[in-house]
């Protein structure tokens, strides 16, 4: 079953998880180099140039920021 944005869900799940592209991985990597917390214009560059969505790329710099803790 599709849910609204495209993932997809186990009947009563959690939405699966979507595998990162090589290239995605490396715009993500390369930004938090840059700015560990980017503003919301450098987030949709960010949103933009990764082909992810917007939650997914907040989601991976909340998490990011935790395990460099």
């Amino acid at each position: 079953m599709d849910a609204p944005g495209g993932s997809q869900r186990k009947a009563n799940g959690p939405p699966s998880r979507r595998v990162k592209l090589q290239h995605q991985k490396q715009v993500l990597e390369q930004w938090f180099a840059f700015c560990p917390r980017p503003s919301p214009h450098a987030m949709d560059r960010i949103i933009h140039e990764s082909g992810l969505e917007a939650q997914e790329v907040r989601r991976w710099f909340r998490n990011r920021r935790h395990f460099v803790k």
